[in-house]
This record gives C-alpha cells, structure tokens and sequence, in this order.
C-alpha cells in the first residue's frame, strides 16, 4: 500500500520542541454551521434569515410539532439524553433548535442521522458549541421528501457533555417544528 505523493521530496525538515504535560487541550474549536448543507430531508440555514419563526411561540403560532420546549435537565457527567425527530414537510417548513448552557463548561450541540443500522454509521451536521451562559439556536428547512422511506427522515439532536466527569451539565433545550 502506497501512502503519500510521489515523487518524494528530496528535502525534509524536522522540528522538535517540549509542550508542557499540564496544558489542557482546547475542547472548543469555533463554531462553524455549514448553511445550505442538506442531510436527508433538512438544510440548515442561516437563523437570521428568519427572525420571525425563532422567536415566535409555538403554542399560539401555526406550529407543527412540539418535540421538546423550554426543557430543563441537570446531570452528573453524561450527555442529554437525545431528542429523536421525524420531521415531516406538511408539519412545518422550519425546525428550530435551541439550546442554552446554563453550566460552566462548554457544550457539544449535535444533529445526525443514522444511515446504517447494522454498521452505526451517521451522516451529522458540524458539531456546533454553546458556551456557558449563552444560546446557540440552529435553523433547519423541512424538504419536501415524499420518496425516502420515514427512517431516512429520523435524526437525532443531541448535547454532549465533557469529558471531565465532575461536569455538572445544566441546559435548557427546545425543539419545535414551525409553519412558515
């Protein structure tokens, strides 16, 4: 097996240096959502393209579907138990993901579905951070997809937690499914 470019560079340089075994490894890299990236039946859009539906109540808008609102949940080192989603175009054009790190380390912010169920391979959205005390919200449009099978259309939304186990995660998550 051949791994590399050939030819090989007749040149090499090698540095060395000592990093200190004390330094923590940034487990923070900075949040980069790929709008327009589609999986399945939803694209992931700019939430500032609109305002109207991230704001809006759930219980007095046209809404379709409330699959999490305002939910609260304290734990001791382990993830949010994910939030399993089947999203449907005649439910609602938009599917607004909130969550809020209401604890003192930051958050990994999932979305993925299951493309294979023997091998456990998942098609995912860029895992996305919610630092403490702030708000990351998330905008997918629902695709009409009449052709795939309904577990093509299964994702789940999840928060990871750290892997410091004395992390008291506290976050608060939503899920709800808009008419536009």
């Amino acid at each position: 097996m051949d791994i590399g470019v050939f030819p090989i560079s007749s040149e090499v340089i090698v540095t060395a240096g000592v990093e200190s075994a004390d330094k923590k490894p940034d487990h923070t890299p900075p949040n980069a959502p790929e709008y327009g990236l589609t999986i399945g039946n939803l694209e992931e859009i700019d939430p500032e393209t609109v305002k109207d539906v991230v704001t809006a109540d759930p219980h007095v808008a046209p809404g379709g579907a409330i699959y999490a609102y305002h939910t609260h949940v304290q734990y001791n080192a382990g993830s949010f138990p994910s939030i399993n989603a089947s999203p449907r175009f005649g439910d609602g054009e938009y599917l607004v993901y909130t969550v809020t790190n209401n604890g003192q380390i930051p958050k990994e912010v999932k979305v993925s579905r299951k493309i294979s169920v023997t091998l456990g391979r998942w098609e995912r959205f860029p895992t996305l951070y919610v630092q403490p005390g702030e708000t990351l919200v998330r905008v997918f449009r629902v695709l009409k997809d009449e052709e795939s099978h309904p577990m093509q259309r299964n994702f789940n939304f999840g928060v990871g937690g750290s892997s410091d186990y004395k992390d008291n995660a506290d976050v608060t998550v939503s899920l709800v499914q808009y008419r536009g």
